[in-house]
């Protein structure tokens, strides 16, 4: 059996399925609140508070008071809709039948 590849923003980006300055979304369910960050070139993620984070969980936790989140499954694309855990997916079937 093989092992899931780490995949993170960076390949992401390598892969052309994101682009730098790229800009996420998430609406928590059940609020009128959408957060708000960008893909940064390096594969960290900016809030838009300014801060710069280094996976999109700690994007997300840091949004939703320190609550631990999985950010693959909130965030998403503005300009698809698409969850970064949808596009990961997408990623990961690229690469397997490259193989």
């Amino acid at each position: 059996m093989q092992d899931t590849p780490r995949v993170n923003l960076a390949s992401l980006l390598d892969a052309g399925l994101i682009s730098e300055n790229e800009k996420l979304i998430w609406g928590k369910s059940g609020s009128t609140i959408t957060y708000r960050a960008r893909i940064l070139p390096e594969g960290r993620i900016e809030t838009s508070d300014g801060k710069i984070h280094n996976s999109l969980s700690t994007a997300a936790s840091h949004m939703n008071n320190g609550i631990a989140t999985n950010g693959w499954r909130v965030w998403r694309l503005e300009r698809s809709d698409l969850t970064l855990q949808e596009v990961r997916s997408t990623f990961l079937m690229m690469t397997k039948s490259s193989n």
